[in-house]
């Protein structure tokens, strides 16, 4: 399976509005109803959740190739990056080379949502 990474999607259009809905539905004559958290964005989840931390570590106290932090950041900007096409490999001159040096960012296209326990006075669970 893993050799088919960036060939492979493992993502699923989720009606967000429609799965908070039937779960409050689902419990709304009962005394203990579950707590629904979001959706938020990918990048304001994993923001919250201390990426950008996570990534300056790793470059700073992380032996790694050039290689390696390269990839490291590329996937940082992927995951959190709104822009419809992120250069990865621009150019001397700033034009990027190929098609084939361009992401997608995929901070806003994809969403987090949680759904925790009574009691509804709770604190919200990490990244919300």
């Amino acid at each position: 399976f893993l050799e088919l990474k960036e060939k492979a999607d493992l993502t699923a259009d989720v009606d967000f509005s429609a799965l908070r809905w039937a779960i409050e539905k689902r419990f709304e004559r009962e005394d203990k109803v579950p707590k629904v958290h979001g959706p938020i964005s990918q990048t304001k989840f994993l923001q919250s959740l201390g990426i950008e931390y996570r990534v300056q570590d790793l470059l700073q106290n992380t032996k790694m190739t050039p290689k390696q932090a390269e990839d490291l950041v590329i996937g940082y900007k992927r995951l959190v990056s709104n822009e419809k096409s992120i250069d990865i490999n621009p150019s001397d001159d700033g034009e990027t080379e190929s098609k084939d040096s361009q992401i997608s960012g995929m901070g806003e296209i994809y969403k987090a949502m949680a759904i925790t326990s009574f009691p509804k006075d709770s604190s919200p669970p990490v990244g919300f």
